[in-house]
């Protein structure tokens, strides 16, 4: 098989865990339409904005295209879709470090937006957004911006599904009665489930089956993907990889080898509150974040402090590039926590996780609205606490606000917009808040962490233990209160 295609498994462990082992995000998505004539869909060039330092730095961001670095003496925000290609027309707002705007700007035709800040300065991309509440705002502020920072700003959510891959999975095991085919996952962080396109078809024929698969221009590399397949016959699972899979171009699926036992141990979790643990693991391609979001197991019984648990029928290791495993401890109301570990790294038959490691818990979250539409929200967190940066959101009904923030902050507060932008102002009840800290050795600073947030912070189904998909190999330990 090699190693340059990835497979993917993926373990919840805990009681009532359903809801946690898929995409239970509202971003709306389009319906499928037929596939073009196999050419590459726009927006799938590789690499990253090279040594400016964005995002593209720490694995390349999917599809994003490389830039020079920002103008001396200024620092640069580029705006990019949900398959990575340039946003033009996108309103970018300036801030003084009290949040009074000073300056207001349009994204060109690179999504590239310049400015020669001064020290302490936020920057707000503004974007629709799409979600189970209906069309409404979302702002993206970044607090902290220096001269030289190469920012990446992306909207968050779901893009329509405008290609189809023709399938044959061919030469199946024995007694087959269902088959599931994925493609891979290249896209925003937290995307889970059925986010890239899939198919499952059930046949109880050998022989082999014809089908088609639904998929994005953020789930190709290079124009491609791999196609994964599971073949579950009677109480064993069989895995199939098979590479170079093109909207539009029939890809032959097989040969298919038997899964095999993987364990999974967690030593000195949280107990406050009554956790659940949550273990998964992806298969995962090169030095990117590209993985299969396939769930293979069920729910299983795990709870705090840990233990170990042997799961059957998963792929074998040596399908991997890189196996990302991950480790999730989340505690309900009425005080909602959760600490998680990342780690990106070979593949392996065994998987342990020690959360002795992990930083403090956030706590107390308050989120307020205000009439002048600027959303507040303070929390709790120790003075000191490891951490490289926050990923923070507040949202009323279909408006959201997001900030990437430094470690050091404990309030933030949306910054004040111009008279014509008043409609990203979110001025009603907040229904929804957390805050995100991460702490990894792959990032410096807070400055790294600013300049590549977008392949680290997670925006969708966090509550429901979302994935990172780590851009390279490191341990990310992440803290979020609700």
């Amino acid at each position: 098989m090699g190693k340059l295609v990835p497979l993917g498994i993926f373990v919840c462990l805990g009681s009532a865990l359903a809801f946690a082992c898929s995409s239970t995000d509202g971003d709306a998505a389009a319906p499928v339409v037929d596939a073009p004539d196999g050419s590459a869909p726009p927006g799938t060039s590789s690499g990253g904005p090279g040594p400016g330092g964005g995002a593209g730095d720490a694995g390349g961001d999917a599809g994003t295209t490389e830039l020079p670095p920002p103008t001396p003496g200024k620092a640069r925000l580029r705006v990019v879709s949900i398959d990575g290609a340039p946003l033009p027309d996108v309103k970018v707002v300036f801030h003084q470090p009290d949040g009074v705007p000073v300056a207001t700007a349009t994204s060109d035709a690179q999504g590239v937006v310049e400015r020669a800040v001064t020290a302490g300065e936020m920057a707000t991309a503004l974007f629709p957004w799409s979600s189970g509440a209906g069309a409404g705002t979302d702002a993206l502020t970044f607090v902290g911006v220096e001269v030289g920072d190469d920012l990446l700003a992306r909207p968050s959510g779901q893009a329509p599904f405008p290609y189809t891959i023709p399938i044959n999975a061919v030469a199946l095991p024995a007694n087959t009665g269902n088959v599931e085919l994925r493609t891979l996952l290249n896209g925003e962080p937290g995307t889970t489930g059925t986010s890239c396109g899939a198919s499952g078809v059930a046949s109880g024929a050998p022989l082999g089956l014809a089908t088609s698969i639904p998929t994005r221009a953020e789930c190709l590399v290079g124009g491609t993907t791999p196609i994964l397949g599971r073949a579950t016959a009677n109480t064993a699972q069989y895995f199939s990889l098979k590479a170079g899979g093109a909207p539009g171009q029939l890809v032959a699926v097989q040969p298919w080898t038997a899964g095999v036992t993987t364990k999974f141990t967690v030593t000195n979790a949280p107990s406050a509150g009554a956790p659940f643990i949550n273990v998964n693991a992806f298969g995962a391609a090169g030095a990117g974040k590209a993985v299969f979001p396939l769930s293979l197991v069920g729910s299983l019984s795990f709870n705090a402090p840990g233990g170990s648990v042997d799961v059957t029928n998963q792929p074998p290791p040596a399908f991997f590039d890189a196996v990302e495993t991950q480790a999730l401890v989340y505690a309900g109301a009425p005080n909602k926590h959760s600490t998680a570990i990342f780690v990106r790294g070979p593949g392996a038959s065994t998987y342990t996780f020690d959360f002795a490691g992990s930083p403090p818990l956030v706590t107390n979250v308050v989120a307020t609205a205000s009439a002048e539409g600027r959303p507040e929200i303070a929390f709790t967190w120790p003075p000191g606490a490891p951490g490289k940066g926050l990923g923070v959101m507040v949202r009323s009904g279909a408006q959201r606000w997001r900030f990437v923030a430094p470690p050091t902050a404990r309030t933030l507060k949306a910054p004040a917009l111009p008279a014509e932008l008043a409609a990203w102002a979110i001025t009603g009840a907040i229904q929804e808040q957390y805050v995100s800290a991460y702490e990894t050795a792959a990032l410096a600073d807070y400055r790294a962490f600013r300049n590549q947030a977008l392949s680290w912070v997670i925006w969708r189904n966090i509550q429901g233990g979302a994935p990172a998909f780590l851009p390279v190999n490191t341990t990310l330990y992440r803290v979020t209160g609700y």
